[in-house]
């Protein structure tokens, strides 16, 4: 019998079709078996995992972690010259912390200092006051934010003629962005600040604010506190929280994290003064033969080496008074923090504390008295007197974690 085209092409429809509904069931059982065979593997796979990790921290006693291994064992020169950032330990929390021989937790790093030549030379550490325990911790604190020569070089300028300058270049600069911050952080909650100026003086701060953070390498604090401000609107009450906020966090940074220090001033070329002049071969052979020197000979390269250093060194109240060598105001630093500076209650702290005598932390030297606009008096012993302005301690104690105040 001979078949028809119509009935040729119906069978070959047919077996097309079922062809292709073999294949969509090939398909679908294919991928079931897959999805199950993968799902076996990832619950076997995780059961493996969390059974071991059980057994292993149960059994197995773990490695301590970076962050403890990575800390720097002792605040030394090496420790100061490297970037914070280099240690583990120090970059996974919000402040770095202090090396393991050092008693008091660090809230910040110190920042090296690169163009200063008494250091760099080899000559004097980063830290260089050891001298005495009651009064080197504040005599350091000064060497983060001062150059050497403020104190120990020859000068005959009233006040003196200082200026800053950048720390890893040596070069001149104007005041840090930290002082211009905290100037119109007082301004802004001033009574006589008006709505007018809010806008602005928002969007200053908050430039300020991430020049301030960029220059104090610490992490990212103020920018972040940049960024709040920057998602507010001025006037609103998040606003003026946040105003106040930062009028607390802003003078934890002027603790040597200017991203400047002070030095003095040459009248001839109008820059830092940041090495005795000349005496570069002195420094060389000092470096070299130090170790071979006898009493005499040591003294006498040392005299080479100083040629500008003051007979006597520039003591606390040359500065920190009414009329000292320093014209804060003029360095950058608001009307508030200059005569907290100037106080005498500073020099007459620090007299107590040479003399191993009571003494009591003045309430500027907390931060947050900045906020609430306190600045108490001194009372007739030159002290706050406890439980009012600050707390008392005794040297040889530990002072807790305030702190004197950084020019």
């Amino acid at each position: 019998m001979t078949t028809t085209p119509t009935t040729s092409g119906g069978a070959t429809r047919g077996r097309a079709a079922r062809l292709l509904a073999w294949a969509g069931r090939t398909a679908r059982w294919l991928t079931l078996r897959c999805y199950a065979v993968a799902l076996i593997a990832l619950i076997g796979y995780t059961s493996y995992r969390a059974f071991r990790y059980l057994a292993v921290s149960l059994m197995v006693s773990a490695p301590p972690p970076a962050q403890v291994t990575q800390w720097p064992r002792r605040l030394d020169t090496t420790t100061l010259e490297t970037d914070r950032r280099a240690w583990a330990g120090l970059e996974t929390v919000e402040h770095a912390r202090a090396p393991l021989a050092h008693y008091h937790r660090l809230d910040t790093w110190i920042q090296p200092d690169r163009a200063n030549n008494c250091t760099t030379s080899g000559c004097h550490p980063a830290l260089p006051h050891a001298g005495r325990k009651e009064t080197r911790a504040f005599l350091n604190m000064h060497a983060t934010s001062i150059h050497c020569g403020v104190c120990h070089l020859q000068s005959e300028s009233r006040p003196l003629d200082v200026m800053w300058y950048d720390p890893a270049t040596g070069a001149a600069r104007g005041a840090p962005s930290v002082l211009a911050a905290h100037a119109l952080l007082l301004d802004m909650t001033a009574p006589k600040h008006t709505a007018r100026d809010a806008e602005t003086d928002r969007l200053r701060l908050i430039d300020l604010l991430r020049e301030a953070d960029a220059a104090a390498q610490n992490g990212k604090i103020l920018s972040t506190l940049a960024d709040h401000l920057a998602g507010t609107t001025s006037g609103s009450d998040e606003y003026t929280g946040m105003i106040h906020t930062a009028l607390e966090v802003v003078p934890h940074f002027f603790r040597g994290e200017y991203g400047a220090k002070l030095a003095l001033v040459d009248g001839a070329s109008r820059s830092p003064v940041l090495a005795h002049p000349g005496v570069e071969s002195q420094v060389r052979r000092f470096v070299a033969e130090r170790d071979r020197l006898d009493e005499a000979a040591r003294a006498a390269l040392l005299a080479e080496i100083h040629p500008l250093r003051r007979p006597q060194t520039l003591q606390c109240s040359d500065c920190h008074a009414p009329s000292g060598l320093v014209d804060f105001k003029s360095l950058g630093y608001s009307e508030k923090r200059t005569a907290d500076l100037t106080g005498s209650i500073v020099v007459r702290m620090i007299q107590h504390i040479s003399e191993g005598s009571p003494f009591y932390l003045p309430r500027f030297m907390r931060p947050q008295d900045d906020a609430a606009g306190a600045s108490p008096p001194p009372d007739e012993a030159g002290d706050n007197p406890p439980g009012e302005a600050g707390d008392t301690h005794t040297p040889g104690r530990s002072p807790g974690t305030q702190e004197p105040p950084a020019p």
